[in-house]
């Protein structure tokens, strides 16, 4: 989980098959919007789960991180931007033992 957010920048840069680029790109914009208040705030940009946070957080206040021009429901969309960024990067990272026709347990 550490490094999340930096396999999905990677995945984005590489132009991975499989990711819906608008998703990624409105959630790294949204994140270089988070830089501003980065030095007025206990917010840690690396972690995926303070960025989800603080994306729900401007949902819930109606800011529109990333896209100054939205209209209303911004935030619902940044928020859905940031739900598929999650699911494409766990689905083009997340390897599955196989044999056969069966997937095998990961590793303890």
């Amino acid at each position: 989980m550490a490094e999340f957010l930096d396999v999905a920048r990677d995945l984005y840069a590489a132009e991975a098959d499989g990711i819906h680029r608008p998703a990624f790109e409105r959630v790294f914009r949204a994140m270089a919007d988070l830089q501003r208040v980065h030095s007025k705030s206990d917010l840690d940009l690396v972690n995926l789960e303070s960025v989800f946070g603080a994306f729900e957080m401007a949902r819930l206040i109606g800011a529109n991180l990333g896209d100054p021009d939205s209209s209303a429901g911004g935030g619902d969309q940044l928020v859905s931007a940031m739900q598929r960024v999650i699911t494409e990067t766990l689905e083009q990272t997340v390897v599955f033992p196989v044999a056969g026709e069966r997937i095998k347990p990961t590793p303890l």
